[in-house]
């Protein structure tokens, strides 16, 4: 969505806009500009860096410099992870001041579910999501509202507690071994269940443990690497009729799941491969073509640790349209296809 939507009659007409700037410093000039001649009649305040540069301020923009303390600068030096507590407290004074009708952000700006109380501007926005449209702005001048998004962090994921005792090495925890395991076994009828990313077989049990409950399916699992214990975990669980393994890439993997899988149905993709952007979006977008409606979709490493993650996930679903009851604990990532 373009910000020009955000004039059409259905989003009423912003009298005051609160902008809060931290991005490339050497294009602030050009976004605040064209900010403020699409929203000419509006009177906007600009958040921004004493780094960031702009000068020949609009006549509708004001601006406040905020000072932004080392421990929420990553090295980069551009990306913006939060404000320190006394500039916090200037922060919530600026929104209390005015009622806005818009509340709008624009950098590398990382949005993850967990933890959210890293980023400080988010907990600040608490009492106004209910009221204020909030949005994210990119480079191109799309935005996606995130109201929804500050929603789910306030509120808990629909997956009571609970610990999954498995004897095998992994990284993924005892908590997320659990909920692995009943969104298997809960995922819509099917004939199979994906896992993308399997390491030595932690994930892998749990998901086909999930599948023996549900008395229905098999696990392909795929990575390009085969640890020499995987199958002789399998053994020791009795869970090797329920799994296929698979030693090929994700993009290989799906190839030939287009071959051999004409006809058979997924109803949950669980992904834990390659962290970086390239491959965490290609995952997303090749095998949730082959979901079906109302599937379950579950990433790990959703964290402010890995960035791939973080804006693959944003971008194609929290921002796409296409699923629904997104939730997030630990570092689990879980959504279903729409």
């Amino acid at each position: 969505m373009n910000l020009l939507n955000l004039l059409s009659p259905c989003n009423g007409n912003p009298k005051n806009i609160f902008y809060l700037y931290a991005n490339d410093r050497f294009k602030t000039q050009k976004y605040v500009k064209t900010l403020a001649r699409i929203f000419e009649s509006a009177s906007i305040h600009v958040i921004k860096r004493p780094c960031d540069e702009l000068t020949n301020i609009p006549d509708n923009v004001t601006v406040t410099n905020f000072d932004l303390s080392l421990p929420y600068l990553v090295p980069e030096g551009n990306v913006w992870n939060g404000l320190s507590p006394n500039e916090e407290t200037r922060l919530q004074d600026l929104l209390k001041s005015k009622p806005w009708d818009l509340i709008l952000f624009q950098g590398n700006l990382h949005i993850s579910l967990e933890p959210y109380n890293h980023f400080r501007f988010f907990p600040s926005l608490l009492d106004h999501y209910k009221t204020t449209k909030i949005c994210y702005i990119k480079d191109n001048f799309e935005y996606f509202p995130i109201n929804e998004i500050i929603e789910r962090w306030r509120s808990p994921v629909h997956l009571n507690d609970a610990e999954f005792t498995i004897d095998c090495p992994g990284h993924i925890s005892a908590r997320e071994s659990a909920w692995l395991e009943r969104l298997s076994y809960k995922r819509p009828q099917s004939e199979y269940v994906v896992e993308i990313g399997r390491y030595r077989g932690r994930s892998t049990l749990a998901l086909a443990h999930g599948i023996r409950r549900s008395a229905e399916g098999k696990l392909i699992t795929i990575d390009p690497w085969l640890q020499e214990d995987v199958h002789d975990n399998l053994k020791r669980h009795n869970l090797s009729d329920l799994v296929e393994v698979w030693t090929n890439s994700s993009r290989g993997a799906f190839e030939r799941w287009n071959t051999e899988g004409q006809g058979q149905s997924i109803g949950m993709i669980f992904i834990d491969g390659n962290h970086t952007y390239e491959y965490v979006h290609n995952d997303i977008s090749q095998w949730s073509t082959v979901l079906v409606p109302n599937g379950i979709i579950a990433l790990h490493d959703y964290s402010d640790n890995n960035d791939g993650t973080l804006l693959a996930v944003n971008e194609l679903i929290f921002w796409s349209g296409n699923y629904s009851d997104i939730q997030g604990k630990d570092q689990l990532l879980i959504a279903r296809k729409i």
